[in-house]
């Protein structure tokens, strides 16, 4: 194996192992946490589960 194509692999693989992040309240329809069993939406958007 090169030196070259050893480089080259390490730096894709560093680039593949970045973590994206996300913003995980836009475009929220609900949130439900199910304390006490109970589907009730946590986001504030009243879509409670019946």
């Amino acid at each position: 194996m090169s030196k070259t194509f050893a480089i080259a692999i390490t730096a894709v693989l560093l680039g593949l192992s970045q973590s994206a992040t996300a913003d995980l309240t836009t475009g929220l329809a609900a949130h439900y946490t199910f304390d006490n069993c109970k589907a009730t939406d946590s986001s504030g958007n009243g879509n409670n589960g019946h």
